[in-house]
């Protein structure tokens, strides 16, 4: 994966992250490199106690390399945005400086020489682009053979110099392919992160607006329950209450009567089959308000009939229902949501649509039932979803607890569609 293939977004990303990243390693690794230099600084005596002479040629190189430390820190303070190029000179330095003391040890067949192979691998701390760290590693590896020979040219006719420049050729290129590979696995485990970063703050956002959503349903449902209990209040009140009071005041009377001169109670006692089934039609209406009445033979098919024939009466809508087959042995909170699902979607057109037609649809299909209701209204304006959301999400969280779905297809000036899925195992 290269960096030219992500997005731009992520790529100044990265190199944000890389940067920033690349500095705190630059300087946690120079300051290990100081602490061991001054280490074997101290050793130096020792070491060299047979060549006294090579303790002072050594004190300078490893002042040279505090100094190159020092410098290497102050201008990564200053300007973090050269890292690349401040790193790869400092570094450069470093390694002609410890050539040039190496060199002065042993030739290829010395243990001195292999203290030049780490040199190679420093550079894999940081992500650099490919072109810049095949250029970095190839130029320092032949500026360390260069001066390693050059300084002591004789070092060439020992038996093992081809060996070991081949060896260090070798790792050169080794250490190319090994940065590549971190590099590549770098720039992954960001977008890794960055992805996760990314799908948490979408679902931080979504569990914010689902949350929303329900608070807002909640008190809508608190208002529904309100509205009902009113509407049956001035049912009971305003319908039965005036019948039952007819009623009464007509059986006073006519008892009264009665006792009195028995055929004079008969024009009032005829009044009393019609009061009776005046209650009884408020008495079924408010019931069918509550529960479709159909329903208590489970009976889907004709209580959306029912529904749609009440719907187009009132409203003049033309309202259609196709149905297939559907098997015996529905569960009923599943029958029950369907038919509140067309309720709903049939009322939400009515209002605010303003349809010519409405269609409903029924198919039972591998243990699925699919409801389909679609209209030709004015479809569902963006701006004023808000007003008929709660419907729908009364549908949707319906569905949802049944193991269900409710998808929704709208555009202003063309009609919605809706489609109701629901899990519809029979009990046969």
């Amino acid at each position: 994966m290269l960096l030219s293939t992500l997005p731009p977004q992520h790529g100044a990303a990265f190199l944000k992250h890389t940067t920033h990243q690349g500095v705190q390693d630059v300087r946690r690794f120079t300051l290990v490199l100081t602490a061991f230099n001054l280490l074997f600084w101290s050793a130096d005596p020792w070491v060299f106690r047979e060549t006294p002479a090579r303790v002072g040629a050594f004190a300078t190189m490893r002042i040279e390399l505090l100094l190159l430390a020092l410098a290497t820190l102050t201008a990564l303070h200053f300007w973090p945005c050269l890292l690349w190029v401040i790193s790869g000179v400092a570094w450069f330095t470093c390694c002609m400086v410890g050539v040039r003391g190496m060199s002065s040890l042993g030739g290829p067949g010395s243990v001195w020489f292999h203290f030049l192979h780490p040199f190679l691998l420093a550079p894999l701390i940081l992500w650099t682009p490919v072109w810049f760290r095949l250029l970095f590693q190839v130029s320092l590896g032949a500026a360390m053979l260069g001066i390693f020979f050059g300084i002591n040219p004789p070092h060439l006719a020992e038996p093992l110099a081809p060996a070991a420049i081949g060896f260090f050729v070798f790792l050169t290129l080794l250490s190319i392919l090994l940065g590549v590979h971190i590099d590549r696995s770098r720039l992954e485990i960001f977008l890794l992160h960055t992805t996760l970063r990314e799908e948490r703050a979408n679902l931080t956002q979504i569990v914010a607006e689902q949350t929303a959503e329900l608070r807002s349903f909640a008190r809508h449902l608190d208002q529904v329950q309100e509205n009902e209990r009113a509407y049956l209040a001035r049912e009971l009140h305003d319908e039965s209450g005036q019948t039952l009071t007819a009623l009464r005041y007509v059986l006073r009377a006519g008892l009264r009567k009665f006792h009195q001169d028995p055929p004079s109670a008969r024009p009032l006692l005829e009044q009393l089959p019609t009061l009776l089934d005046r209650l009884a039609d408020q008495h079924r209406a408010v019931l069918v308000r509550l529960r479709p009445g159909p329903f208590d033979n489970l009976d889907l098919e004709s209580s959306i009939t029912q529904l749609l024939q009440e719907t187009q009466q009132k409203t003049g809508i033309l309202c259609e229902l196709s149905s297939t087959p559907l098997p015996d042995g529905l569960p009923p909170p599943v029958l029950l949501a369907a038919f509140r699902g067309i309720q709903e979607a049939t009322t939400n057109a009515v209002k605010h649509a303003s349809p010519s037609k409405v269609q409903i649809s029924l198919a039972y299909l591998d243990g699925t039932l699919l409801v389909r209701i679609q209209d030709d209204g004015s479809g569902i304006d963006p701006k004023r979803r808000r007003a008929n959301s709660m419907g729908l999400l009364g549908l949707r969280e319906r569905a949802a607890s049944l193991g269900g779905t409710l998808q929704i297809e709208s555009s202003p000036g063309k009609g919605t569609s809706l489609v109701l899925s629901l899990p519809a195992p029979t009990s046969g």
